[in-house]
C-alpha cells in the first residue's frame, strides 16, 4: 500500500515525540479551559497539550471497514475531516487509500505538529510515494477545530482521548451540529458525549482500534438520525 511508504517518512516527524514550546502548549491547554477532570474520568487529571497519541495505520484500517460508513465510502465524492489531526498522518492515509475521497482535510491546533506534518507530507510527494492527485486531495490546517468549516464533511474522526466533556461538548455543538455540517454522516470519538439536540448524533456501535498507546482503544461510532417523513412535512 502507498499508506506504508508514507507512515515510513513521517515516523521521523512523529508528533509523538515532538517537543512543543511553552508557550504554544500553553495556548493549546487554555482552549480546554475545565481544568477539573470530568466525574468518571479522574484517571485523565493533569492531561495536557503535551500528552499526545495518535491511530496507527491498522486502526485507520479498521475504522474504514465499519459497516455504518461503507455507504459513504462508495460514493465518489466524500470528505474526511480529522479534528486533531496531529502530524497529518489519518487525514493523509485516508486520501492515498480511498480514491473515493474528494477531499481528506485536517484540523491541528498546534504549529508544531502541523508544521512537521505539512514537511512529511511534501517529502512524501519529492519522493513520489504520494502521487499529484493524492495530494490535491490533503489540506492539512493550522486552525482550532472549533472554528473549522464543516460545511461539507461527511466522515469525522475526533481524537478527544484526552479532552475535558465541556470541550467535547463545545465542539460538537459549534462543528458537529446540522447546521454546520448538513452533510454530516458518521463520527468516530475516543470518548463518549452527549451531543446537543441540534446535532442529531446517536450512538451505533462502540468498537476497538489500534492506537500509538493501545492495541484496543475503544472508539465511539456516532451517525446523523435523520428526521422522519413526519418530522419533516411538520
Amino acid at each position: 500500500m502507498a499508506s506504508e511508504c508514507w507512515d515510513k517518512i513521517r515516523r521521523e516527524r512523529d508528533g509523538y515525540f515532538l517537543e512543543l514550546p511553552e508557550a504554544e502548549a500553553a495556548s493549546i491547554n487554555a482552549v480546554d479551559d475545565s481544568a477539573a477532570p470530568a466525574a468518571g474520568h479522574a484517571d485523565r487529571a493533569g492531561l495536557t497539550a503535551e500528552l499526545y497519541g495518535e491511530i496507527n495505520s491498522a486502526g485507520i484500517a479498521t475504522l474504514f471497514q465499519h459497516t455504518a460508513l461503507q455507504p459513504t465510502l462508495e460514493r465518489h465524492d466524500f470528505v474526511f475531516v480529522d479534528l486533531g489531526s496531529g502530524t497529518g498522518k489519518m487525514t493523509t492515509q485516508v486520501a492515498i487509500d480511498h480514491t473515493h475521497c474528494r477531499r481528506a482535510v485536517g484540523v491541528e491546533l498546534s504549529e508544531t505538529r502541523h508544521s512537521a506534518g505539512v514537511s512529511a507530507l511534501a517529502e512524501g510527494v519529492d519522493r513520489g510515494w504520494i502521487s499529484a492527485d493524492q495530494r490535491s486531495r490533503i489540506l492539512l490546517l493550522n486552525q482550532n477545530a472549533l472554528e473549522a468549516d464543516m460545511s461539507e464533511a461527511n466522515v469525522v474522526y475526533l481524537a478527544n482521548y484526552a479532552f475535558s466533556d465541556e470541550l467535547s461538548q463545545r465542539i460538537a455543538d459549534a462543528v458537529l451540529s446540522v447546521e454546520a455540517a448538513p452533510q454530516l454522516e458518521v463520527v468516530f470519538t475516543l470518548r463518549d458525549f452527549q451531543a446537543p439536540e441540534r446535532v442529531r448524533l446517536i450512538l451505533v456501535e462502540k468498537t476497538t482500534a489500534e492506537m500509538s498507546w493501545a492495541r484496543g482503544q475503544e472508539v465511539y461510532v456516532y451517525a446523523r438520525k435523520r428526521k422522519s417523513r413526519e418530522q419533516s412535512s411538520c
